[in-house]
C-alpha cells in the first residue's frame, strides 16, 4: 500500500503579534486565532489546541476559533482534532513564544475525519495508528500489523507493513465491524488490541518491546563534606522513575529506556543537578552525582487589610493547603506531588493512585484528589476535582498531576465547592471541590 500518512496534511502557521495585551493588568497575554480544515479550507470545529503538554488548552468554536490566557514564556503547542491525536503524524506541533503585555495570533491547519477518509480510503471507514517501541516509545519502520475483522478469531483479514514513521492504515468496506488488530516483528509480537465498530476513522497505537531495558545504580554525594547524601530525590527525566537516596546516598532504577537519559538529583538546601547517563540494554549503568548546598531565598509575608475593616468571619475560615514555607519544609520527603497533599492534612481530603485507561489503549498510573463526601471507594471510581494550574484549568489532571515535580510548586489550596467563589464554578468537576496550584517562577 502506496499511500501513507506521512504525506497527508502539512501544518500551515501564521504568527502576528497585537498590542497591547487585553490581559496586561492581570500579567497574562492571550493566544488566539483559527484552525482550519487542511483541504478544505475551511474553519475546524472541535479541534483541540494544547500548550505546555496539557496545562493551557482550549477546544475550537463552530467557527473554528480558540482563545487561551497564558503567563509570558515560550511555550511548545499541539494542535488536532481529538478523535485523530492517535495518529502521531497527524498531531502538529510548534514551539511559541508569549512577550510580557503582547498578545498572540496563530492559524493552524489539520485534518479533520472528512479529509482523513477522503486521502486514505475515499469511502467506507479507515482504522491505523503508530507502531512504537515500548520502551523508547520509537516509531518502528518496517514492522507488520495484521487486522482481523472477524470477531472472536477466524483468518486475518489484512497485514499492513508501517511506512517509515511507524504509521500504519487499512480500509475497512464500513464502519461496523470490530477490529482485532496486533503488531509483530520476528518473534517480537505486541498484545493484541480490539478497536470496536463504529465511527469513520478509528485510531489504535501499537507497542512492539524491542529494545531491551537497562539499569542504573548510584550514589549521591554531599560536595561539600564530601559525604554520602540521604534523602536526596532522584528522577530520570521523562519516565515515571523516581526514588530517595538511601542513608548511604545510593540509589538504583531498573527498567530504564535504553540510550542517552538525564537524571536529576535535587535536596531542599542543595542545587539541582542533572547528568547524562548512557544506559545500553540489558547492561547497568554506574553514576556518582555530587551536589553542594545552595541558599533559599524565602519569601516575606504580608498581612494586608483591605477597606479599612477586619472581616472577622473571613479571618475564621480555614486555610487548606500549604504555604511555600511550608512546602520547602516537607520537600526533601516528597516524592511526587502526591506527597505534599498529603503533608497538608486538608480534612476530608483522600488522596490515592488510581489507573486511568489512555486513548491508546494502555493503562496508565495516575493520582485521585477526591473530598470524603464526593468520594467513591465502594465503586473504585474516582470523583476527581477540578484543578488549576496558575489560574489555569488544567486537562487530564488525574496523569498530569502524577507528574507535577514537587519542587516546582510555590503554593496550593484546597477550595470546597461551598468556598470556591463563582470564579471557579461551572464546570463538571467543580462539584467536587477545586485544587489551585501556584508554581515558582
Amino acid at each position: 500500500m502506496k499511500r501513507r500518512w506521512a504525506g497527508l496534511v502539512a501544518a500551515a502557521l501564521g504568527l502576528a503579534i497585537a498590542s497591547p495585551a487585553a490581559g496586561q493588568e492581570t500579567g497574562l497575554s492571550t493566544v488566539s486565532g483559527t484552525v482550519f480544515d487542511s483541504i478544505a479550507a475551511t474553519p475546524l470545529a472541535g479541534a483541540e489546541v494544547t500548550l505546555a503538554g496539557g496545562t493551557f488548552t482550549a477546544v475550537t468554536d463552530a467557527q473554528g476559533r480558540f482563545r487561551i490566557q497564558v503567563p509570558p514564556g515560550s511555550y511548545p503547542v499541539t494542535f488536532s482534532h481529538p478523535d485523530l491525536s492517535a495518529w502521531g503524524v497527524l498531531r502538529h506541533g510548534l514551539e511559541l513564544r508569549v512577550e510580557p503585555g503582547r498578545d498572540v495570533t496563530v492559524s493552524l491547519t489539520t485534518a479533520s475525519e472528512a479529509t482523513v477518509l477522503q486521502r486514505t480510503c475515499g469511502s467506507g471507514a479507515v482504522v491505523g495508528g503508530v507502531v512504537r517501541d515500548l520502551l523508547t516509545l520509537v516509531p518502528l519502520a518496517g514492522t507488520w500489523v495484521d487486522v482481523d475483522t472477524r470477531r472472536g478469531g477466524g483468518p486475518r483479514g489484512m497485514v499492513i507493513n508501517t511506512a517509515g514513521d511507524g504509521s500504519w492504515f487499512a480500509c475497512l468496506p464500513d464502519p461496523e465491524p470490530e477490529v482485532v488488530v496486533q503488531a509483530r516483528m520476528s518473534d517480537t509480537r505486541s498484545r493484541p488490541a480490539t478497536v470496536p465498530s463504529g465511527g469513520v476513522v478509528r485510531t489504535q497505537d501499537l507497542y512492539l518491546q524491542v529494545s531491551q531495558p537497562a539499569r542504573i545504580r548510584g550514589q549521591v554525594l554531599d560536595g561539600e563534606r564530601e559525604a554520602p547524601l540521604a534523602d536526596a530525590w532522584v528522577e530520570v527525566v521523562g519516565t515515571r522513575l523516581r526514588t530517595l537516596t538511601g542513608e548511604d546516598g545510593r540509589f538504583s532504577f531498573r527498567g530504564v529506556p535504553p540510550g542517552a537519559v538525564q537524571l536529576a538529583v535535587q535536596r531542599l538546601g542543595f542545587g539541582r543537578k542533572v547528568t547524562l547517563v548512557r544506559a545500553e540494554g540489558g547492561s547497568e549503568a554506574r553514576v556518582t552525582v555530587t551536589v553542594f548546598p545552595e541558599a533559599i531565598a524565602v519569601d516575606s509575608v504580608v498581612a494586608t487589610v483591605e477597606g479599612g475593616f477586619v472581616d472577622r468571619n473571613r479571618m475564621a475560615t480555614r486555610f487548606d493547603g500549604m504555604t511555600r514555607a511550608q512546602v520547602d519544609a516537607v520537600l526533601h520527603r516528597s516524592v511526587g506531588f502526591d506527597d505534599l497533599v498529603r503533608n497538608a492534612n486538608v480534612p476530608g481530603l483522600r488522596v490515592r493512585r488510581v489507573e486511568y485507561m489512555r486513548a491508546s489503549g494502555f493503562r496508565e498510573v495516575g493520582l485521585c484528589l477526591e473530598l470524603s463526601r464526593r468520594s467513591s471507594l465502594e465503586n473504585r471510581q474516582c470523583q476527581m476535582m477540578e484543578v488549576y494550574l496558575n489560574d489555569a484549568r488544567m486537562s487530564e489532571p488525574e496523569i498530569n498531576l502524577a507528574s507535577l515535580d514537587p519542587a516546582s510548586v510555590d503554593r496550593f489550596q484546597v477550595l470546597t465547592p461551598t468556598n470556591a467563589g463563582i470564579e471557579y464554578m461551572g464546570t463538571p468537576r467543580s462539584r467536587n471541590g477545586i485544587l489551585l496550584i501556584w508554581t515558582r517562577r
